[in-house]
């Protein structure tokens, strides 16, 4: 079946659905991939077509405006959409205008929530579509935890009050919302919907969400269109030699703690990136520092830490002692499998959320805010989670259930699940119309 996969954004919403689509590839579907050219190698080793979008996510988000767009939701759901609408949106009406050609001859369509596109692809090419990400989404609202994209909702709340965060979190699905109605009717000639239409066509999509139960169990106000299905990781990397360097510095002492950032970047590398040294030192720890897109700096900072730009996750958690990072689910779920101890010290987004759940969860220390993070803090932190027996042995524990789960194949099955039942009822009424 040819299957295409649009995704744009950071490292941490892309590669999971790329690993997504490996998986759809060696279940025997012909895939092509949308998405920006910055991934363009990663999905050529994969084996997938790659269709080129406009757009470049790794400078705007490693950019001022990439960091007051993150900044912005913190105030509010309005001030983001404000944001949106000023700085954002005329990229996003320039993937509008090239996302239709890569589906022409699809069969099924799988793309991010967040582009708010995937029940007007369905309408328009008459062809099943999947939304599927990385954390759950305002569609559909529980009352068994806040809504994770608002970072000052406690992690415990009465169900009364989880709900008020999802009704709060409806502007976010309006803020594509006119550029969405103005692609609609100017260039695929489909009528403008009412906001409650896109809502509620948008909630009749199967939604896939790649993260595990361990994390958050299946809602009981979701039904069985939602699907949790565990974390989509690529392939385990099997080709990878340590530069001679980190070796010797792997090997020279007790395992260090990894600090990285991923894709995300604050006003202030620099000082951040001291910060660290500075919380390792008082921890009495040796760390490695993956720079990323640019939240940590690659200065000199002494014998006791080592800098890279980037490691293979797989390869080096489970050489080290502990991990603090931003707080993507993506890296979150590379560590639950690696049983690996967590600090978080979210950015923003959904970053605080995850955070919370693996402090509840007894696998790491509390989150700490990046803007406002102290060494003080961040080193106390250090030392609880590679002190602690009881964290190290909860990491452990929890990283041997995580490693027996296949996200990638739960979703594969459950996609050529729904596309073989659409087939059969189509077959059904097309006999019932040969009858009648």
């Amino acid at each position: 079946m040819k299957i295409t996969v649009i995704a744009v954004g950071t490292r941490g919403d892309v590669q999971p659905l790329i690993a997504l689509a490996s998986g759809l590839h060696r279940a025997g579907h012909s895939v092509r991939f949308a998405t920006e050219a910055i991934f363009a190698d990663v999905l050529r080793k994969a084996g997938l077509e790659f269709y080129q979008l406009s757009g470049d996510s790794e400078r705007f988000h490693a950019g001022p405006a990439g960091v007051a767009f993150r900044e912005s939701l913190d105030r509010s759901p309005f001030h983001f959409r404000r944001f949106w609408k000023a700085f954002v949106a005329i990229g996003f009406r320039k993937h509008l205008r090239e996302i239709a050609e890569p589906c022409r001859d699809a069969e099924a369509i799988v793309c991010l929530p967040y582009l708010n596109i995937g029940a007007t692809l369905a309408e328009f090419f008459g062809v099943p579509c999947f939304v599927a990400g990385m954390i759950p989404v305002p569609a559909f609202p529980t009352g068994d935890f806040p809504y994770p994209f608002f970072s000052g909702a406690k992690p415990r709340m009465a169900s009364d009050a989880n709900l008020r965060t999802w009704r709060r979190a409806l502007p976010l699905m309006r803020i594509s919302d006119d550029s969405v109605q103005e692609w609609r009717q100017q260039s695929l000639g489909l009528p403008r919907q009412s906001f409650v239409e896109s809502y509620q066509a948008t909630r009749r999509l199967p939604h896939l969400f790649g993260f595990s139960q361990v994390l958050i169990p299946k809602p009981q106000d979701w039904n069985e269109d939602q699907t949790i299905t565990g974390f989509w990781h690529l392939q385990p990397t099997t080709n990878f030699t340590s530069p001679t360097d980190l070796q010797e510095f792997l090997d020279a002492g007790e395992a260090p703690v990894l600090v990285g950032f991923g894709s995300h970047v604050g006003r202030e590398p620099q000082r951040l990136t001291k910060l660290v040294a500075e919380a390792l030192a008082l921890a009495g720890r040796r760390g490695i520092l993956v720079t990323g897109w640019g939240a940590l700096k690659d200065v000199n900072l002494g014998k006791s830490i080592f800098s890279t730009p980037g490691v293979p996750y797989d390869w080096l958690l489970p050489r080290v002692s502990a991990a603090v990072h931003h707080g993507g689910s993506g890296t979150i779920g590379a560590c639950l499998r690696a049983g690996v101890p967590q600090v978080v010290t979210p950015f923003g987004y959904d970053q605080t959320f995850w955070g919370h759940r693996i402090a509840a969860l007894g696998l790491g220390s509390d989150p700490i805010q990046a803007r406002t993070m102290t060494a003080a803090e961040l080193a106390s932190a250090i030392e609880l989670v590679t002190g602690s027996d009881a964290i190290r042995s909860r990491a452990r524990e929890v990283g041997i259930q995580v490693s027996t789960e296949d996200g990638v194949a739960t979703a594969v099955k459950t996609i050529e699940t729904h596309l073989a039942r659409i087939k059969v009822a189509a077959a059904s009424m097309d006999s019932e119309l040969a009858i009648s």
